[in-house]
């Protein structure tokens, strides 16, 4: 196949416009799967839903009114020389730090492409903050921003207040769903059974929970609880040795709950 940009009659001036502080955030550029590679194919995804909105593709809308594009790999590869295995460790990594959201493929078919949902990056920084060589540039304004471990070494200084301003629904929610949790006793994590105020917690306390699902594999979580019993819960997607390394560095507690 011909590649298009290689036309004559191609216009030369045509460009990505890649986010100037994307290149410049620790959480992209440290990970491995991350890199200016990472940033590149983001301003492609984001190319890609900019046209669907501009031509209103109503092939490129969904049913909720909400734009998408379409950027397969053999393009990236085109276009980037990125390869595949990079394309979707790249693709990976923006999905979880929260910069896009794609559907699978409900039928898997060879050279088709997923849905892909582009999230604005100044929206993304105003959630998530922009993290610069260790320090915050900008504070997150939520407690759920993206927490990479290994790579945030210093947490930012998120008030109660602003927390309990901003997410009171998000507290809400966890409160439901965090009393299902093994604590290290074994027991059930309730948050309505009380307590002598001689042994409440004072502070937030953070540890890695190991969950191993069955012989072999295991998932982590990075686990912060408040001093009222409620918690956040963050997956982890390292290695076993990668959170072990950091667990120990930082003195989290590892607690092993067999699902």
């Amino acid at each position: 196949m011909t590649n298009y940009l290689w036309k004559k009659d191609f216009d030369q001036s045509k460009h990505y416009a890649p986010n100037k502080n994307l290149y410049s955030d620790d959480r992209i550029m440290e990970d491995s799967r991350g890199g200016r590679d990472a940033v590149l194919l983001y301003s492609a995804f984001k190319d890609r839903v900019s046209l669907s909105q501009s031509t209103d593709n109503k092939e490129y809308k969904d049913s909720n009114g909400n734009y998408f594009g379409v950027y397969p790999q053999g393009t990236a590869k085109m276009e980037f020389r990125i390869t595949r295995t990079k394309y979707y460790d790249h693709k990976k990594l923006l999905k979880e730090a929260g910069l896009i959201r794609y559907k699978g493929q409900t039928k898997k078919k060879e050279g088709d492409a997923s849905q892909v949902y582009v999230i604005p990056f100044e929206d993304w920084v105003k959630k998530n903050g922009l993290l610069v060589h260790g320090e915050w540039v900008i504070e997150p304004s939520s407690k759920d921003f993206y927490n990479p471990l290994g790579i945030v070494t210093v947490q930012p200084s998120i008030s109660a207040e602003q927390i309990e301003a901003t997410e009171d629904d998000v507290v809400a929610e966890e409160n439901n769903t965090d009393t299902n949790v093994e604590s290290e006793a074994g027991v059930l994590n309730d948050s309505s059974q009380s307590k002598p105020e001689s042994v409440k917690q004072s502070h937030t306390t953070k540890y890695v929970e190991q969950h191993q699902t069955n012989p072999g594999r295991l998932n982590f979580y990075l686990v912060e609880q408040k001093p009222d019993g409620t918690k956040t819960k963050t997956e982890l997607n390292y290695t076993a040795n990668q959170v072990y390394e950091v667990a120990n560095k930082k003195g989290y507690e590892i607690r092993k709950i067999k699902i």
